[in-house]
């Protein structure tokens, strides 16, 4: 959605046909909540990689401890193949 080029006109639909305002968050904060919920899973297995491909983009981030470090997202999305 993020890279579409009708995506503002999607966003007005579905705010006035369902009344939910959807927000395009920022590969950054997409990360973040990547890394929160590998960390729900997979605290006890001390991961070190995180890796997840969604639609448009694909995040990958180092795990030091407890704390999301170096990450990048690439523009490699299921929906881009």
């Amino acid at each position: 959605m993020r890279i579409a080029r009708n995506h503002d006109a999607v966003l007005k639909k579905v705010l006035k046909e369902t009344g939910v305002k959807v927000e395009i968050i920022p590969p950054e904060r997409e990360a973040e909540l990547s890394f929160r919920g590998v960390m729900l899973d997979t605290r006890n297995f001390g991961a070190t990689l995180l890796s997840e491909v969604g639609g448009g983009s694909a995040q990958i981030a180092e795990i030091a401890g407890n704390k999301l470090g170096n990450r990048v997202s690439l523009p490699l999305g299921t929906g881009r193949v």
